[in-house]
């Protein structure tokens, strides 16, 4: 008799497991996620990731200031929000191994 079907880790979830806390979202990735909803809700639109950021992107290019201006006010509010959950936080990137 087989038994469950067991796979790795993605490569994002084994970094994460080290208890490193997540970045704050900056205005981009708040408004791509915005974005990504909405184009989410038509089943029939499905796209590779690929091609919607590169749509998405052209869309932030042509925001107005006001709307740009909206999503970097929220941005530097998950920005406190996020001082305030992980005191001391320090951006570390991870350095890729050279071959």
């Amino acid at each position: 008799m087989a038994g469950p079907i067991r796979t790795s880790p993605s490569t994002s979830a084994a970094r994460n497991a080290n208890t490193q806390p997540p970045r704050p979202p900056n205005a981009w990735i708040l408004y791509r996620s915005d974005k990504l909803r909405e184009l989410n809700r038509d089943p029939g639109n499905r796209k590779p990731q690929a091609e919607i950021s590169k749509i998405i992107s052209q869309w932030w290019k042509q925001e107005s200031d006001d709307v740009r201006g909206q999503y970097e006010k929220l941005s530097e509010k998950k920005k406190l929000e996020h001082q305030l959950q992980y005191p001391g936080y320090r951006f570390q990137p991870i350095k890729k191994v050279d071959k």
